[in-house]
């Protein structure tokens, strides 16, 4: 594996943390597993956000696109940015 298979989120988009450290509810971290292709070159990974409560943890990107056609359409389909370009903002 060419990277960590998770980090931190606070302050920063990539906390420091000490991994080895039990998790206590307020945590949030990422868990992104990569698949790369050698020969292509391609790589791809596929992070969720998870926040630890005191109950366990919740998924706060399970409603993000995972699968190929669902991530297809949404890059297709038209986001904030492409509203602000068009309004001039």
């Amino acid at each position: 594996m060419r990277h960590g298979p998770c980090h931190y989120i606070g302050l920063e988009v990539h906390d420091p943390g000490d991994t080895k450290k039990v998790f206590v509810p307020g945590m949030v971290f990422t868990v992104e597993p990569g698949l790369y292709d050698t020969v292509s070159g391609i790589g791809i990974r596929i992070e969720d956000v998870v926040a630890i409560t005191a109950d366990g943890c919740e998924v706060l990107s399970a409603l993000a696109p995972k699968e190929r056609a669902e991530v297809e359409k949404t890059v297709q389909a038209e986001g904030i940015l492409d509203r602000l370009a068009a309004s001039g903002e």
